[in-house]
Protein backbone atom coordinates (compact mmCIF):
# COMPACT_ATOMS: atom_id res chain seq x y z
CA UNK A 1 0.00 0.00 0.00
CA UNK A 2 3.00 2.55 1.01
CA UNK A 3 4.51 1.58 -2.47
CA UNK A 4 1.46 2.21 -4.46
CA UNK A 5 0.95 5.50 -2.21
CA UNK A 6 4.69 6.83 -3.51
CA UNK A 7 4.05 5.31 -7.25
CA UNK A 8 0.88 7.99 -6.73
CA UNK A 9 2.91 11.41 -5.14
CA UNK A 10 5.40 10.49 -7.86
CA UNK A 11 2.69 11.26 -10.44
CA UNK A 12 1.56 14.52 -8.68
CA UNK A 13 5.39 15.67 -9.27
CA UNK A 14 5.27 14.58 -12.50
CA UNK A 15 1.84 16.53 -13.14
CA UNK A 16 3.22 19.54 -10.92
CA UNK A 17 6.23 20.09 -13.31
CA UNK A 18 4.26 19.72 -16.37
CA UNK A 19 2.09 22.36 -14.83
CA UNK A 20 5.36 25.19 -14.10
CA UNK A 21 6.41 24.07 -17.47
CA UNK A 22 2.74 25.20 -19.10
CA UNK A 23 3.03 28.28 -16.69
CA UNK A 24 0.07 27.17 -15.07
CA UNK A 25 1.58 28.29 -11.25
CA UNK A 26 -1.88 27.89 -9.17
CA UNK A 27 -2.22 24.28 -10.71
CA UNK A 28 1.23 23.59 -9.84
CA UNK A 29 0.61 25.09 -6.17
CA UNK A 30 -2.79 22.87 -6.03
CA UNK A 31 -0.30 19.76 -6.85
CA UNK A 32 2.34 20.71 -4.58
CA UNK A 33 -0.65 20.73 -1.62
CA UNK A 34 -2.17 17.39 -3.16
CA UNK A 35 1.63 16.12 -2.93
CA UNK A 36 3.30 17.14 0.32
CA UNK A 37 -0.13 15.46 1.67
CA UNK A 38 0.30 12.24 -0.16
CA UNK A 39 3.92 12.42 1.68
CA UNK A 40 2.10 12.54 5.08
CA UNK A 41 0.09 9.85 3.83
CA UNK A 42 2.97 7.57 3.38
CA UNK A 43 4.38 8.22 6.49
CA UNK A 44 0.98 7.54 8.28
CA UNK A 45 0.59 3.97 6.92
CA UNK A 46 4.09 2.96 7.06
CA UNK A 47 4.10 3.74 11.00
CA UNK A 48 0.32 2.09 10.97
CA UNK A 49 -1.07 5.08 11.82
CA UNK A 50 -5.08 5.03 10.38
CA UNK A 51 -6.91 7.45 12.18
CA UNK A 52 -9.85 9.79 10.67
CA UNK A 53 -7.52 12.38 10.21
CA UNK A 54 -6.16 9.73 7.72
CA UNK A 55 -8.92 9.32 5.88
CA UNK A 56 -9.67 13.04 5.69
CA UNK A 57 -6.64 13.40 4.37
CA UNK A 58 -7.31 11.00 1.13
CA UNK A 59 -10.64 12.38 0.67
CA UNK A 60 -8.44 16.17 0.46
CA UNK A 61 -6.38 14.89 -1.95
CA UNK A 62 -9.24 12.98 -3.86
CA UNK A 63 -10.36 16.26 -4.11
CA UNK A 64 -7.44 18.42 -5.02
CA UNK A 65 -6.53 15.37 -8.03
CA UNK A 66 -10.24 15.61 -9.06
CA UNK A 67 -10.20 19.51 -9.63
CA UNK A 68 -6.57 19.26 -11.11
CA UNK A 69 -8.51 17.06 -14.07
CA UNK A 70 -11.42 19.26 -14.05
CA UNK A 71 -9.29 22.15 -15.34
CA UNK A 72 -6.98 20.22 -17.64
CA UNK A 73 -10.27 19.40 -19.21
CA UNK A 74 -11.41 23.00 -19.38
CA UNK A 75 -7.95 24.05 -20.67
CA UNK A 76 -8.28 21.58 -23.82
CA UNK A 77 -11.57 22.86 -24.64
CA UNK A 78 -10.67 26.36 -24.30
CA UNK A 79 -7.78 26.00 -27.09
CA UNK A 80 -10.96 24.75 -29.13
CA UNK A 81 -13.08 27.65 -28.89
CA UNK A 82 -11.79 30.11 -31.65
CA UNK A 83 -13.55 33.76 -31.87
CA UNK A 84 -14.68 34.76 -35.63
CA UNK A 85 -14.95 38.84 -35.66
CA UNK A 86 -18.05 39.66 -36.72
CA UNK A 87 -18.42 40.65 -40.41
CA UNK A 88 -19.81 44.59 -41.24
CA UNK A 89 -22.77 43.62 -43.61
CA UNK A 90 -23.42 46.86 -45.74
CA UNK A 91 -27.16 48.72 -45.08
CA UNK A 92 -29.11 48.22 -47.84
CA UNK A 93 -32.65 50.47 -47.41
CA UNK A 94 -35.57 49.00 -49.39
CA UNK A 95 -35.91 51.05 -52.94
CA UNK A 96 -39.96 51.32 -51.27
CA UNK A 97 -38.55 53.00 -48.36
CA UNK A 98 -36.45 55.76 -50.33
CA UNK A 99 -39.16 56.51 -52.97
CA UNK A 100 -41.44 56.27 -49.86
CA UNK A 101 -39.70 58.95 -47.96
CA UNK A 102 -38.78 61.47 -51.55
CA UNK A 103 -43.10 61.48 -51.79
CA UNK A 104 -43.56 62.55 -48.36
CA UNK A 105 -40.52 65.41 -48.92
CA UNK A 106 -42.37 66.00 -52.10
CA UNK A 107 -45.69 66.52 -50.31
CA UNK A 108 -44.45 68.59 -47.36
CA UNK A 109 -42.74 70.99 -49.81
CA UNK A 110 -45.87 71.70 -51.93
CA UNK A 111 -47.50 72.17 -48.71
CA UNK A 112 -44.78 74.90 -47.72
CA UNK A 113 -45.26 76.20 -51.40
CA UNK A 114 -48.81 76.42 -52.16
CA UNK A 115 -50.71 76.72 -48.55
CA UNK A 116 -54.63 75.94 -49.08
CA UNK A 117 -56.67 78.76 -48.05
CA UNK A 118 -56.90 78.19 -44.06
CA UNK A 119 -57.61 80.23 -41.62
CA UNK A 120 -54.87 81.92 -39.23
CA UNK A 121 -55.47 78.52 -36.91
CA UNK A 122 -55.19 75.57 -39.24
CA UNK A 123 -52.61 77.50 -40.63
CA UNK A 124 -50.20 77.71 -37.48
CA UNK A 125 -50.80 73.99 -36.78
CA UNK A 126 -49.57 73.41 -40.23
CA UNK A 127 -46.59 75.44 -39.75
CA UNK A 128 -45.71 73.41 -36.45
CA UNK A 129 -46.89 69.96 -38.16
CA UNK A 130 -44.04 70.62 -40.86
CA UNK A 131 -41.68 72.10 -38.72
CA UNK A 132 -41.63 69.32 -35.95
CA UNK A 133 -41.56 66.38 -38.82
CA UNK A 134 -38.81 67.98 -41.23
Amino acid sequence: MALMQEALRRQIAELKKNALKEGNVADAQKLAEAEKMMEQQERDIVNGKLEPKTLQRHKDILTRLLEHEKAQMKQGDDEQRKANKGEQMPVVIPLEMIERNKKKLQEKEMLRKTPPNLSPYYKQKVEEYLNLNP
